[in-house]
């Protein structure tokens, strides 16, 4: 056996992947003429290497030879094949000058050794560390229907070196147990007798590590270190920690404690293979950047990059570099191209993915928004890679761009809460830059501002409206289009905070300057009228909000005609205002006119139809007309079900407010009572649960 070490003292077993590699060594080859071929592929650091020792210890004595080979670079594999011969006393013949590798009579002498006894011998090869296959390493894998190989590799691709078709074994980070039991071997410990308080310190540890076998057991050996120095184990572990907050980059890239560890690389040298391959592929073309893309996923959240993210950037891109005054690299500019079909082409994203995928620093992830993560300390790793300055300006602009699709696309909503998590930090947003610059950093407050205030985030949107609205108005003057727009979203913010008073005094700006400088019925101008109006119906000062809602639906119905929506918006603005002030029949009036046109124009399932049928309906209700206001809630009801769904916020609401009247006209205090006595004014069979509890609550008299 020629194989120049063993497993360490401090392995720890991975039960699951040696199972998976004594199953997949098992079955026959299906690539090149060996008896059995495996490739282990995975991450750098995670232990392949060491999962293959083990596999060699537990079953050396079914093997006649076992031979391993060095294969990161031509330099060890040749050194290889030259200690092979000797461990099975063959001649070496000496030659000047390097050649070509599969011409060295070392490696010529071994692979013919190892055909010549396919009849009678049993043998093993590793072919080890072949994370490079640009040397010529497919020249050295042996072949002979007698023989196994295992290649070891952080190149997904090393696959083909044994067989297109060839078994694969994946070797991801440690699961927690592993990683913990493995880190307590430096305070020789076993998981089972730990104190908790070492049990947590080390749970700690392994997390911030994100269970990397080689920076744990680097970890191990530091901590080790400080234990045989005649510190104690925890506060060897609390060390570690409280030194791994300040001083991340040191710890992980000394070598000090190598010689103590199961490698001979630190966390920041063992992915240099697959880096300077990805570069490589750089240099052969401008329009796939796998390195520049890994530096600009480091910005996003690792957990998972959603596919989504760049297809709403791809819609937004070319607004949002305009706004911004951006120009983006042509790789970036390629991964957002849109088809002539003017939606997200994906080639140039899947082209660029492909090389990270391959060498494991990105992985896919599934589910309902699938997208790439990486692992933390990967991360770390390619963030030194990046040009800060270029790479924020990537990211900003690529964040920014996202929001604009966002904000004009109606439907998935969800996704927007998974945006957030994405979006560049508040503080450092806000000190990016100043409106002197190159850059209309505003434009990039405004639009990221708008999804936060959309997920009722105000508090966020508010800083970024306020501090857009400052810039602006110290850039363009107080009565510029755009300094109004910020204006206007600041005061929404307030408005849906609930503080009238500041909303109200710069509705009344926006309105003002706009009137004055656009004109009344410019539709800017009554945008802002109808908000300001929105503030006075809220503060329940009906004739002030009644005075203006009149003069936007009037201008509306003049400019826009009586069908448009946002004239019927308008009139339904107005009939909400006559309810509160209790003059329902002109409520109706209005009422019926938007449920009629938007029914007429929208059809009568349409979400805004349904909202103008219950809105009446609760206007019936309040003339008394009881039979009218029950048939139309519940046919608001059915259709909300079959339209939005019972889950929909709109169908719940619906469904509770038509509980609460059947119960309050019957006297029905139990809501399974009220229940029946809905299906009989509607034709649904189901009640959601939901829709139970706020019976319970006293129900929803809101349209």
């Amino acid at each position: 056996m020629s194989v120049p070490f063993t497993t360490v003292t401090t392995y720890t077993e991975r039960a699951s992947l040696s199972v998976q590699l004594e199953e997949k060594l098992g079955r026959p080859s299906r690539g090149k003429k060996l008896a059995h071929a495996v490739t282990v592929t995975g991450l750098g650091g995670t232990g392949k290497t060491q999962l293959v020792l083990r596999y060699i210890e537990k079953h050396e004595k079914e093997y006649d030879c076992i031979l391993w080979i060095d294969a990161r670079s031509e330099e060890t594999a040749r050194s290889s094949f030259e200690r092979c011969c000797r461990a099975i006393g063959l001649p070496i013949e000496h030659v000047s000058g390097p050649g070509r590798i599969q011409d060295s009579p070392a490696v010529q002498a071994v692979l013919q050794w190892l055909r010549g006894g396919a009849a009678t011998r049993k043998w093993m090869v590793v072919v080890d560390n072949a994370d490079q296959l640009n040397w010529g390493v497919e020249r050295i894998v042996p072949a002979g229907e007698a023989g196994s190989v295992i290649v070891t590799s952080q190149d997904g691709h090393a696959s083909q070196l044994v067989g297109r078709r060839s078994e694969v074994v994946v070797v991801e980070g440690m699961n927690p147990d592993e990683a913990c039991s493995l880190l307590l071997k430096a305070v020789d410990k076993e998981r089972e007798s730990a104190s908790e308080e070492l049990l947590d310190l080390s749970k700690r540890i392994v997390d911030i590590l994100d269970r990397l076998p080689l920076a744990v057991d680097l970890a191990m050996a530091r901590i080790g270190s400080d234990v045989d120095d005649s510190d104690e184990a925890q506060g060897a572990m609390r060390r570690y920690l409280a030194d791994f907050q300040g001083h991340q980059d040191r710890l992980l890239q000394s070598n000090e404690y190598i010689a103590a560890s199961q490698y001979d690389q630190t966390v920041w040298t063992v992915w240099e293979a697959s880096l300077t391959s990805l570069r490589g592929i750089e240099d052969g073309q401008q329009d796939i950047r796998p390195v520049a893309f890994l530096t600009l996923l480091t910005l996003l959240d690792r957990a998972n990059i959603q596919t989504e993210l760049f297809r709403l950037a791809s819609g937004g891109v070319q607004e949002a570099r305009a706004e911004l005054n951006v120009d983006l690299p042509l790789w970036l500019q390629k991964v957002l191209a849109q088809g002539e079909d003017e939606k997200w082409d994906d080639f140039y994203y899947r082209e660029t993915i492909k090389p990270l995928i391959r060498f494991g620093l990105v992985r896919w992830t599934q589910g309902a928004w699938p997208g790439l993560t990486m692992h933390g300390l990967v991360r770390w790793r390619a963030a030194k890679e990046r040009d800060e300055t270029a790479c924020w300006r990537w990211y900003t602009t690529f964040c920014t761009a996202a929001c604009v699709q966002k904000s004009v696309e109606a439907g998935t909503a969800e996704f927007r809460r998974h945006m957030l998590v994405h979006l560049p930090p508040i503080e450092r947003l806000l000190t990016d830059g100043d409106q002197s610059g190159e850059r209309d950093v505003s434009s990039m407050w405004t639009h990221v501002g708008i999804i936060w205030e959309d997920e009722g985030r105000w508090d966020e949107s508010e800083e970024l409206f306020f501090a857009a609205q400052t810039g602006r108005t110290e850039k363009l003057g107080e009565e510029h289009p755009s300094t109004l727009t910020a204006m206007a979203n600041l005061a929404s913010t307030y408005r849906k905070q609930g503080r009238w008073k500041k909303a109200e005094e710069l509705e009344v700006k926006v309105m003002e300057a706009t009137s004055r400088v656009l004109g009344e019925e410019h539709p800017s101008t009554l945008t802002a009228m109808a908000n300001l109006a929105s503030t006075y119906w809220n503060q329940g000062r009906w004739k002030e909000a009644e005075e203006l809602e009149v003069k936007v639906m009037e201008a509306r119905s003049k400019v826009l005609g009586e069908e448009h929506p946002s004239t019927l918006t308008a009139m339904a603005n107005l009939a909400s205002t006559y309810r509160k002030q209790g003059r329902w029949k002109e409520a109706e009036e209005l009422g019926v006119k938007v449920m009629e046109a938007r029914s007429k124009v929208l059809g009568e399932e349409h979400p805004s139809t349904l909202t103008a049928m219950a809105n009446l309906a609760h206007t019936l209700r309040d003339l008394g007309q009881y039979k009218m206001a029950f048939e139309l809630m519940g046919r608001s009801v059915t259709a909300s079900t079959n339209v939005l769904g019972e889950g929909h916020p709109k169908t719940i609401e619906r469904y509770a407010t038509l509980a609460v009247w059947v119960g309050s006209e019957t006297g029905e205090d139990d809501c399974s009572l009220s229940v029946r006595a809905i299906r009989r004014v509607t034709d649904l069979t189901m009640f959601p649960k939901m829709a139970l509890r706020l019976c319970g609550l006293g129900g929803i008299n809101g349209p």
